[in-house]
């Protein structure tokens, strides 16, 4: 077993691993992969670990601020905006926010609408 970087030449098999995972999902951007390992034994690829910088958004409101439930949308939405059009300057493609199960029901709705995408999948996160 041998744990290396990956290659341009390992892309193509690459493609047929992900391609064959029994759970479907894009593949990745090639271009915004910022590390893939990929883990080798018996000069096959068996397993690839590939990462890529993601946003994560935190939204932070005053609990003292004296806002009507439409004045706090709006800011939100001029927040997003901002936000959208820094983090594109940068290079990003895609921003994550992670909503309090209290919340998510409601305050999904109105990000649905703004084009939010919600994911089945859990999220798992550690430090480093």
């Amino acid at each position: 077993m041998n744990i290396r970087y990956g290659t341009s030449q390992d892309f193509e098999e690459i493609k047929r691993i992900h391609a064959n995972q029994p759970f479907k999902y894009d593949f990745p951007e090639w271009s915004e992969l910022v590390d893939i390992l990929v883990l080798v034994d018996k000069d096959e690829i068996q397993m690839v670990l590939a990462s890529r910088k993601v946003v994560e958004l935190n939204l932070l409101i005053n609990p003292d601020a004296k806002l009507s439930g439409l004045e706090k949308w709006h800011w939100i939405q001029k927040l997003g905006e901002r936000a959208n059009k820094n983090l594109g300057e940068q290079g990003f493609k895609q921003v994550f926010a992670w909503i309090p199960p209290e919340i998510v029901k409601s305050f999904g709705k109105r990000l649905r609408k703004i084009g939010a995408t919600f994911y089945s999948w859990s999220v798992a996160g550690w430090r480093i």
